[in-house]
């Protein structure tokens, strides 16, 4: 796409800025995963990523490494449509680990992560996997449906803002 996502302002807030206020009636604390070349950029209870150029996952590990005794709502930046009943309709099924389906999609970038989950993605990130997609599946996480698909859409077009 050629820039940050989190950065794009599509609410009249950089994007990171938007899905924080989104996620704070929900979560007792909220993060933002960056780039060391992104956190001075970025105004917000950041968690630098430890592991760098591993793209998502490397974040979300980061993220559990920093804080293992809590479950963890991981929600990406790029999904400029979502709605605080969106976050509550997964709130609502995180008895285990679980995220979105859109179609055929699986979108663990929007999911719920336990903290006794953390041990395994851990192991598996360090034996060399890097996709959340094969993480969440080999977990065995739980699949539910979006309300409104639409508003799971992400920005990843460069028509955008």
């Amino acid at each position: 796409m050629g820039r940050d996502k989190a950065l794009i302002d599509y609410h009249g807030v950089p994007q990171y800025e938007w899905v924080s206020n989104l996620l704070k009636p929900f979560c007792t604390k909220v993060f933002c995963s960056v780039s060391e070349t992104l956190q001075e950029k970025i105004t917000a209870s950041n968690i630098v990523d430890t592991y760098k150029e591993q793209g998502p996952l490397g974040g979300i590990v980061s993220a559990f490494e920093l804080e293992n005794d809590v479950d963890w709502l991981i929600v990406s930046c790029d999904m400029p449509h979502l709605i605080g009943k969106d976050v509550e309709h997964l709130i609502a099924q995180r008895d285990s680990l679980v995220c979105y389906q859109l179609g055929a999609f699986i979108n663990p970038l929007f999911s719920y992560w336990p903290k006794e989950t953390q041990e395994a993605v851990i192991r598996l990130f360090k034996s060399g996997e890097r996709s959340p997609k094969a993480i969440f599946s080999q977990l065995e996480g739980r699949l539910i449906q979006a309300q409104v698909p639409e508003r799971h859409d992400n920005i990843n077009d460069d028509r955008l803002p």
